[in-house]
């Protein structure tokens, strides 16, 4: 009942459900802060079905996705934007089958809706990062040993 509905309603002398009342109480699983049935979890994959979240997720990655990614350089405290090899991976060419905006598409569309995305850098013959390959979140893991962080990929 509406906040309109129950004033008419003392208006007129009805009697008022209470918000104790339990017809103003949601699902059982409501009260219980931060768990979900089993039967109404989802899968990313699943969520991405549903036509609305798709439109949600399209419309945060899509405008970002046709911008420019700048670049910088950071010396002596100060910030300057750099065209170097990193901006021309990630602005022109980061993967022979993507364009740099589908490809910022895939990796921003994985970071909304698995929380990460990853990326093998492939090295030419010399050593020097040539393109960037998006991996599956779902198979990376990060391991911590001696400090230092560590990512297992399971291929």
């Amino acid at each position: 009942m509406n906040r309109l509905a129950m004033v008419w309603a003392a208006i007129r002398g009805q009697q008022v459900p209470s918000l104790e009342s339990p017809r103003h109480q949601g699902p059982v699983w409501w009260g219980q802060f931060g768990h979900i049935p089993q039967d109404l979890v989802q899968t990313p994959d699943q969520q991405l079905a549903v036509s609305v979240a798709w439109a949600c997720v399209r419309a945060i990655v899509d405008p970002i996705a046709a911008s420019e990614l700048k670049v910088y350089e950071e010396t002596d405290g100060k910030r300057t934007e750099t065209r170097d090899w990193l901006y021309s991976l990630i602005n022109i060419t980061p993967h022979p089958q993507y364009t740099s905006q589908g490809w910022t598409e895939v990796m921003l569309t994985r970071s909304v809706v698995r929380g990460n995305s990853y990326a093998h850098i492939r090295r030419d013959g010399a050593e020097r990062p040539h393109s960037l390959q998006p991996l599956d979140p779902d198979r990376m893991r990060a391991d911590e040993e001696g400090g230092a962080i560590f990512y297992v990929y399971r291929d």
